[in-house]
């Protein structure tokens, strides 16, 4: 019903909005989301999505079209994309055989330079992503 409403693509122009950075804390650390309506927007926005695609494959498809908008997201502190992104892949084999590998090289990049950060959502994304057959 919200892909048919054209809901998806509406929340997509939202998410296209450029979200300004504040510096990292601390070195080895990440850019932060000011604490602004717009932060809070996309927080909101990322739990809707969240709740929404866990169960329903038919709107996981139709997220997963503007998933690299969330992926850019994962560097910056203070967003809950990694928890939208867990959902969009949820008990979904095609999903995450489409963007698993993608996802979880992104992940790394964005870790591996920032060893100091650990990001819990981060890990549970990752075991999402992974499969075992």
């Amino acid at each position: 019903m919200l892909v048919d409403l054209g809901l998806v693509q509406q929340l997509q122009e939202i998410f296209r909005i450029p979200i300004p950075l504040l510096p990292p804390r601390f070195p080895g650390g990440l850019e932060r989301a000011p604490e602004t309506h717009l932060a809070q927007l996309l927080n909101l926005l990322y739990d809707f999505i969240s709740v929404m695609c866990m169960w329903s494959k038919d709107l996981q498809e139709a997220i997963l079209e503007f998933s690299h908008l969330y992926v850019l997201h994962l560097p910056i502190a203070g967003l809950n994309v990694s928890t939208a992104l867990s959902a969009i892949v949820f008990d979904n084999y095609d999903i995450i055989t489409k963007v698993g590998p993608q996802w979880i090289t992104r992940i790394f990049e964005v870790f591996t330079p920032r060893y100091e950060v650990t990001a819990p959502g981060w890990l549970d994304l990752c075991a999402r992503l992974v499969v075992c057959r």
